[in-house]
């Protein structure tokens, strides 16, 4: 952004520019007309390069601002240091890790158990089915099972083939 005696540096060169603008058409352009045009251009570059040449706002310190300085020494040590620096704080995270690593073991053996509960569920759960596939004696006479039979004799069963 230009400063104000940029600014008004700026509108010294417009005036003199102005002033030798309003030639016509087959006049004679004078040395100090010349002159006046070379300053006004070489003026203007030199703003331009020193607007670019500017450094940037030098290194500062705001003192309004919060500094390390401020805090509280335990507060200081934790930012500085870091939460491991404090070995009571260490050890405490080595217990929470170590029981979280029992608690995965135990939550683990229990995922087995409930899978093999589950197993064996099924298992009941399906054995009625599996006993009605099971060959039952045969009644040669009325060829219905020995359950259902109307034959008296029980020598006219038949053992069914395997």
């Amino acid at each position: 952004m230009p400063t104000p005696q940029d600014l008004q540096r700026l509108r010294a060169l417009l005036a003199q520019l102005m002033a030798i603008g309003n030639v016509q058409r087959g006049e004679l352009i004078r040395a100090e007309d010349w002159n006046s045009l070379v300053t006004a251009v070489t003026d203007v570059a030199q703003a331009v390069l020193s607007v670019e040449a500017t450094p940037t706002v030098p290194p500062h310190e705001h003192l309004d601002q919060v500094g390390s300085a401020w805090l509280s020494q335990q507060l200081r040590d934790l930012v500085e240091r870091g939460p491991l620096a404090d070995p009571a704080t260490q050890t405490r995270l080595l217990d929470l890790d170590q029981r979280l690593k029992r608690l995965t073991d135990r939550l683990d053996e229990m995922r087995g158990r409930v899978d093999e509960f589950r197993g064996r569920m099924t298992d009941v759960v399906t054995a009625p089915s599996r006993m009605l596939s099971i060959r039952v004696p045969i009644c040669s006479t009325c060829a219905s099972r020995w359950d259902r039979c109307s034959a008296i004799s029980a020598a006219s069963w038949k053992r069914p083939r395997r």
